[in-house]
């Protein structure tokens, strides 16, 4: 589905947030194994910099959104549990760069709703919302400072 989505969009880049990826053009984040990993290298600043060195805003962006790009303690709601992968700050951090952006299209993938167990198909799901909502806020013009942010303080006094 993702080869058929992506031809219709003329020379377009890819933006491959876990998974694999066949597209050695593609920026990759956190892929499966046998890939360089961008986010586990350098440190934010450095990462979102050269994606946007990398990024050429005359061409469509395609956004592959993979479930494992999750850390291991997450990822196994996945069918493949990997090491080296983004905690949800990181995730959430890149889809707001990524958001900013003028994407054509963004896929999710990984969520293989014959694994047993509907709990972890459910977890892995709301997972993946909770993280579009960064992309969706940056689509719409939010900037989010997803470190540190605290919304309220709870006091408890005895």
């Amino acid at each position: 589905m993702s080869a058929t989505l992506q031809s219709v969009l003329n020379d377009c880049q890819t933006a491959q947030l876990g998974g694999w990826s066949d597209d050695p053009r593609a920026f990759t984040i956190a892929p499966m194994s046998g890939y360089h990993s961008v986010a586990a290298k350098t440190d934010a600043a450095a990462q979102f910099d050269a994606f946007r060195q990398w990024r050429d805003e005359t061409k469509p962006l395609f956004v592959r959104f993979d479930l494992s790009v999750f850390e291991t303690s997450l990822s196994v709601l996945c069918d493949q549990p990997r090491v080296g992968g983004c905690n949800l700050d990181t995730v959430l951090q890149w889809l707001g760069v990524i958001g900013q952006e003028n994407v054509s299209s963004i896929i999710l993938t990984g969520l293989n709703p014959t694994r047993s167990g509907m709990g972890v198909i459910k977890v892995g799901q709301r997972l993946m919302v909770t993280a579009l909502l960064a992309f969706i806020y940056a689509r719409l013009g939010f900037a989010i400072n997803h470190r540190g942010c605290q919304a309220s303080e709870e006091r408890l006094s005895i």
